[in-house]
């Protein structure tokens, strides 16, 4: 029971890392914000974001495309 309880943990963790609801419930910016938060408080390094506070003009598929190849990349 324990082995299948961590599984299901980590499991949800890892589609919760993979695929965060503030990436569909507030947008890409959001997202890539709370990125860099995520991985500055898991591996210390120091993650910069900077946004011109224009409206970017793409839909929720590419923004989930380009956060998951930001993730990737980081």
């Amino acid at each position: 029971m324990t082995l299948v309880e961590q599984a299901i943990k980590y499991t949800r963790s890892l589609t919760f890392e993979l695929s965060p609801p503030i990436l569909y419930d507030v947008g890409f910016e959001a997202a890539v914000e709370w990125l860099a938060e995520r991985m500055q408080e898991t591996y210390g390094v120091p993650f910069q974001v900077s946004n011109d506070g224009k409206p970017k003009a793409m839909n929720e598929n590419m923004g989930v495309l380009l956060f998951r190849a930001l993730r990737s990349c980081l």
